[in-house]
């Protein structure tokens, strides 16, 4: 169907009567609409997820276009490598269909810009929502990362890439590994190669999934190999083992906050290990 021509007047109270907000899906119904707008296709499979904060649209201002995502949905787990905003081109988060839990596969390219007329004429849909206010928080700093986020030593890096098809299938499995922080004895780019990096991991877990042994233990497998693999790194030191590596996010202190990093992003992930999932 076409698009409605709502006049500015009507439009606000339209969009504030719908009841918009960051991380509502559009329906069904009003991908013919998207369609048009953004002059690509969408398919049975994908969803249109609103990126404008909450702030802009219980204030709508008629001028100001509305920025979506659009994702697709996968009933399968999560990569790893691609949760909690570790790599800066794609996002697995969690979402439900009904009521079965399923997978929205985020890429940083399908980023559009609509009129707010469309939220004017449609309402968020219910049949599928992100679960939980989490994955909204989550989805926003995957957002907010992609224009400020600190990088590792390219030095390090490149010493990483080495191993980067055994880090990519172990990261594949930590998709219940909320945080991972890290501690470099050096954060020099240019650290000669003579000199190791010497590096300090924790795997945070959400306490409910850490004092689930099976969860545990399946995470446990997953750290292991990461660690492995970082220990076959040319240059590279590796001091934690999954004993104390692995914890529950309880147990990180203010020490851990202050002499820790983020290990925000995989920079050795490559979308080819990511979305052929089905």
């Amino acid at each position: 169907m076409p698009c409605a021509d709502l006049n500015s007047e009507s439009l606000d109270k339209r969009v504030i009567a719908n009841g918009w907000r960051q991380g509502h899906i559009l329906p069904t119904d009003s991908h013919a609409c998207l369609e048009t707008l953004i002059k690509q296709q969408i398919n049975q499979n994908q969803v249109a997820i609103v990126l404008t904060h909450s702030c802009d649209l219980v204030r709508p201002d008629p001028l100001l276009p509305v920025e979506i995502i659009l994702g697709r949905i996968v009933n399968t787990k999560p990569n790893g490598g691609f949760t909690f905003g570790r790599s800066r081109k794609e996002l697995h988060i969690l979402a439900t269909d009904n009521t079965n839990q399923c997978i929205l596969i985020l890429k940083s390219i399908d980023r559009f810009k609509v009129p707010l007329t469309l939220l004017g004429e449609y309402r968020p849909t219910q049949t599928i929502t992100l679960t939980g206010e989490h994955q909204r928080v989550v989805l926003i700093s995957w957002l907010v990362a992609s224009y400020a986020r600190p990088g590792l030593p390219q030095a390090f890096e490149t010493r990483i890439s080495t191993q980067r098809k055994a880090l990519s299938e172990a990261a594949e499995k930590l998709s219940d590994v909320e945080k991972i922080y890290l501690q470099l004895n050096s954060w020099e780019d240019n650290l000669p190669a003579t000199k190791n990096y010497t590096i300090n991991l924790l795997f945070v877990m959400e306490k409910e999934k850490y004092d689930d042994d099976n969860q545990k233990n399946n995470t446990g497998e997953a750290v292991n190999k990461f660690l492995d693999a970082l220990k076959k790194c040319d240059g590279v030191q590796v001091e934690s083992d999954v004993g104390d590596a692995l914890v529950p996010d309880d147990d990180i202190t203010l020490y851990d906050v202050r002499w820790f990093r983020a290990w925000e992003r995989f920079d050795f992930m490559s979308l080819k290990e990511s979305s052929d999932m089905n």
